[in-house]
């Protein structure tokens, strides 16, 4: 039956080809076709998820467009200053989240061990 929707021919590897046809088989899909448009749906969903993930990142608000204006008035001492003190605060919050994760893998063997004795 013909259809007015549009029409898109490919060109792919076997091994993009097979994937597909795995992924049919595995999702008991009817033919290639919705096997495809299943896969560009699952891509399309994912695609605007991590695009409204960078959006929610690349928003600056008011305060760090401020210190922004702040930081481009400062001189080279200033600025040196206000880096060195930027560095030193995300080394310690970084060390800080690893060792709440190291306490956390410790509590979780500990925990381990108990059920397990």
């Amino acid at each position: 039956m013909p259809t007015m929707k549009p029409r898109v021919t490919i060109t792919m590897n076997s091994e993009q080809f097979d994937k597909i046809e795995e992924y049919r088989f595995k999702h008991r899909c009817k033919n290639q076709t919705q096997a495809i448009l299943s896969l560009i749906e699952a891509g399309f969903a994912e695609f605007e998820a991590s695009d409204e993930k960078n959006s929610d990142e690349s928003t600056f608000s008011a305060e760090i467009i401020e210190m922004q204006k702040k930081y481009r008035k400062l001189d080279s001492h200033g600025k040196e200053m206000v880096n060195l003190v930027l560095d030193k605060e995300y080394e310690r919050c970084k060390n800080e989240k690893n060792l709440q994760t190291k306490r956390l893998i410790i509590n979780t063997q500990t925990l381990n061990q108990s059920i397990h004795r």
